[in-house]
């Protein structure tokens, strides 16, 4: 009887055994939805745009920016980032600007950055003597 119970205790340790491995190996070969998403392989990548245009309205409140581009379509962008909420405090309406932009799932369109193209210094001067 003694002998029964005995071999009967080594199964059932070993049979627990080798489940827990195996259902630790499982977890380490199985990679989680965190794991897809912390691999930076699998991300589709940032697709920065570049856009020419006038401003045509500021909202500070809102954060927003809406341009008018080259080719008359208009387009409202968000301000996410602090230093990029200041620089476009700082825009009016009628600036010829540059921006590059982004697509955000939680925000839509989102700023990057801002470039206000300077104005010609040398027109209207020549000819003047």
């Amino acid at each position: 009887m003694k002998r029964v119970v005995m071999i009967l205790s080594t199964l059932v340790i070993f049979a627990w055994c080798g489940t827990n491995i195996s259902a630790a190996e499982t977890h380490k070969t199985t990679p989680t939805k965190a794991h897809i998403l912390a691999d930076t392989s699998v991300q589709p990548s940032e697709k920065v745009q570049k856009i020419e245009g006038t401003v045509v309205n500021v909202d500070t409140e809102k954060n927003t920016i809406t341009i008018k581009k080259v080719d008359g379509s208009e387009i409202t962008l968000k301000a996410i980032k602090p230093k990029i909420q200041e620089k476009i405090k700082n825009l009016k309406a009628g600036e010829k600007i540059t921006v590059s932009c982004k697509e955000s799932k939680r925000e839509g369109m989102v700023l990057k950055n801002v470039i206000k193209e300077k104005p010609d210094k040398g027109k209207g001067k020549h000819g003047k003597k």
